[in-house]
């Protein structure tokens, strides 16, 4: 397993916009409003996403941090796009009708399929079909760092600390 941590203090780093699943939201880490947890993983390595967001959630609410969860789909041939959106889209629905009364989408279900893993790879994570990866921004949109670990959800508590 590769066990990657960087901290980066970057200002002017473009990052890909990636639109939302369900809402159609344009996520750019450009125009964040708050700290962003972004949990970027692929089909054989989301087992762990829900534990790193659970940890995020019991320490920040979602006003003070959005948590996206980036979804690497460049294997995915492009004939078989439109039935992998369409399962994501079903995972959101499914999701959002689970929502606490006074959770929204909006804020709490936040699915970014990245479909040529551009996103990832400006990242700098290595393969996450591998080892799912986390990155975290400060609200003015630079990234604290990333992380590729074992125990990936401590290791972004510790990088939201540093994003103010």
């Amino acid at each position: 397993m590769p066990t990657l941590v960087r901290t980066h203090t970057l200002l002017g780093m473009a990052y890909p916009a990636l639109e939302t699943v369900g809402t159609q939201r344009l996520i750019d880490t450009a125009a964040l409003d708050r700290p962003a947890v972004f949990i970027c993983y692929a089909e054989a390595t989301q087992h762990g996403a829900e534990a790193i967001e659970a940890a995020v959630r019991e320490r920040y609410p979602a006003s003070e941090v959005l948590v996206a969860h980036v979804i690497d789909l460049h294997t995915v041939p492009s004939l078989f796009r439109g039935v992998a959106h369409s399962i994501l889209s079903g995972e959101y629905e499914k999701a959002v009708a689970e929502l606490p009364p006074g959770e929204t989408a909006e804020d709490y279900v936040i699915i970014l399929p990245d479909w040529d893993a551009a996103f990832v790879t400006a990242l700098g994570l290595t393969d996450v079909t591998k080892q799912l990866g986390v990155a975290v921004f400060a609200a003015e949109g630079s990234l604290i760092g990333i992380a590729q670990v074992e125990d990936v959800a401590a290791e972004t508590i510790g990088l939201l600390r540093g994003a103010g």
